[in-house]
């Protein structure tokens, strides 16, 4: 699944260069620290209603990345990962965003044009406590995310690849039955619900996916622009 994910990324996902500028679980608070993780998460929710001081804005298509995380108090018992996803954000490639500053962070190798291609990479994941009503939660420090080298080597650290079951994705204008199984939560399905409140829904790709017109994964790499272009118009972000 990654590797058909990723040759489809490479073909685009939101149509936005992001190099260029212009499931539910155990409550459990990750320490504050330096956590080894992958990029297992990557969602586009399609164009959501946006708002600044309290003027509403065009909608703009919204993203969550998340990552698989190892180390001591990061990682499970059985050495399985704990997961962490970030706050739904604006992708913009505006110089200025949050989002481009995330993926030029995320970027070290500069060979990446969006985030989908980023899956599976290592990434040091800061790990930093905030509050709010409900009290302490742990969150990424975005500021300071950074690709997993050791700066003396300057070689990778070892961080494991975790089963290709805990990957969440899902592309906006490339979807398939398997992405959209991905983000489903039986008990509170709002990754789905998300997806589906979004303003460009009508006639989008995920519509058509629903009604049975998308091809599955399996097409994809091979025959995927083949069988997508013959049957679809591209839609622009």
């Amino acid at each position: 699944m990654l590797s058909a994910i990723k040759n489809i990324a490479n073909e685009t996902t939101t149509d936005l260069d992001m190099s260029t500028a212009s499931k539910g679980g155990e409550k459990y608070l990750l320490p504050v620290g330096t956590a080894l993780g992958r990029l297992v998460e990557y969602i586009e929710f399609g164009k959501q209603p946006q708002e600044f001081k309290g003027e509403k804005k065009d909608p703009a298509m919204e993203i969550q990345i998340g990552f698989a995380l190892y180390g001591e108090g990061y990682q499970k018992e059985d050495g399985s990962p704990r997961m962490i996803s970030t706050y739904r954000m604006k992708l913009s490639n505006n110089e200025k965003s949050k989002s481009f500053k995330l993926f030029s962070r995320m970027n070290a190798k500069k060979t990446a044009k969006n985030f989908a291609q980023l899956l599976g990479e290592p990434f040091l994941v800061p790990i930093i406590h905030s509050t709010n009503g409900k009290g302490t939660y742990a969150r990424i420090d975005l500021d300071n995310i950074g690709y997993a080298i050791d700066p003396i080597r300057r070689t990778e650290y070892p961080v494991p690849m975790p089963n290709e079951d805990v990957y969440r994705v899902f592309l906006w204008n490339h979807p398939t039955k398997e992405m959209w199984d991905s983000i489903y939560i039986e008990k509170n399905n709002f990754l789905q619900e998300t997806c589906l409140s979004a303003t460009d829904y009508p006639n989008s790709k995920l519509e058509q996916l629903l009604k049975g017109s998308v091809p599955s994964l399996e097409a994809a790499p091979e025959n995927f622009n083949e069988n997508f272009n013959k049957n679809f118009d591209e839609v622009p972000f």
